[in-house]
């Protein structure tokens, strides 16, 4: 069993640097249901959810796993990992209707599924759970020597996702190439990107705490590739099943005209409406004008947070 165990994860860091991501994924979860000789499972990795290949009844299990998974949007929900050990085995179908968990409780009725596993990462991100789910079709239990073995290639497993997604994002760019670079997945959330992203993202939605981009920034990448907002512009390709985000700071100059910018300096150092006017020959009404235009398209609402933005000039 050691010598079968030492092989899957030895496979595992192989497959983690050649293979893109869903492939990897893929790969991993076959190993993993290999492992303790299960009969299929679901890897959930920040609401995406990988299966295991097969057919038959099998596949119309994961294919229910998946569904639950999918409508319950499985979080980390710090309760249910603190109160639940992981590894978690349900060997009865008593077990499943009477848990706590509402997708897990759903299963007790489903005849396809007699056995489950599962594997969770208490120390997700706010970004949502990586979950490891495996079942058996017979009534043969998950023994306390099968939760050993999955509890070590877990952990060992969470560590080469991780490894994954870096080789992926150098394969996108080259260590060293100086840019802001984030790896999107179909639900929107950043599951790798350079130390530049987050700072970045802050400053655009301070309330995603950088690890997602919103709803209406990902609908316009993935029509038209590109997103500009308040403060940041991103620019995307589709590399490896993901979002290739490259992201960089919008200067605050790019966003004022020529005369914006000019009365916007005037009036920093401390100049009247009517001193600016005079000095480009245009009427005090106009100067008004320039600098409320300035106001909106800065999103700064004082002179002192104008003073601050302008300093980027």
């Amino acid at each position: 069993m050691l010598e079968k165990f030492s092989k899957a994860v030895a496979n595992m860091y192989w497959a983690a640097q050649q293979s893109e991501p869903a492939l990897f994924r893929q790969e991993l979860l076959d190993l993993a249901c290999g492992l303790v000789d299960c009969d299929g499972g679901a890897l959930s990795i920040w609401q995406l959810a990988t299966t295991s290949r097969g057919d038959g009844r099998p596949e119309r299990a994961r294919a229910r796993i998946v569904t639950l998974i999918q409508q319950a949007q499985v979080q980390p929900a710090p309760a249910f990992c603190s109160s639940m050990p992981s590894p978690h085995a349900l060997n009865g179908k008593s077990e499943f209707r009477l848990h706590p968990v509402p997708w897990i409780k759903e299963l007790h009725d489903d005849e396809s599924i007699e056995k489950l596993i599962l594997l969770g990462d208490v120390n997700s991100t706010d970004a949502g759970a990586r979950w490891l789910i495996l079942f058996r079709c017979s009534d043969r239990d998950f023994t306390a020597r099968d939760a050993a073995l999955l509890d070590a290639f877990w952990h060992l497993a969470k560590q080469s996702i991780d490894i994954n997604l870096q080789y992926a994002l150098s394969r996108v760019v080259p260590q060293g190439a100086g840019r802001s670079v984030a790896l999107v997945n179909s639900q929107g959330i950043i599951e790798i990107a350079d130390d530049r992203v987050k700072d970045l993202l802050l400053q655009e939605w301070p309330l995603l705490r950088g690890v997602a981009l919103p709803k209406t920034a990902l609908a316009s990448l993935l029509a038209t590739s590109s997103y500009r907002g308040k403060s940041i512009e991103i620019q995307a390709s589709r590399k490896a099943g993901y979002l290739a985000c490259t992201m960089q700071k919008i200067h605050a100059a790019t966003l004022l005209t020529p005369s914006e910018i000019s009365a916007v300096q005037c009036f920093a150092r401390g100049m009247t409406h009517s001193a600016i006017a005079f000095q480009f020959g245009v009427s005090p009404h106009t100067v008004r004008n320039q600098l409320a235009n300035a106001y909106r398209k800065l999103g700064v609402h004082s002179k002192a947070e104008l003073i601050r933005v302008i300093s980027d000039f």
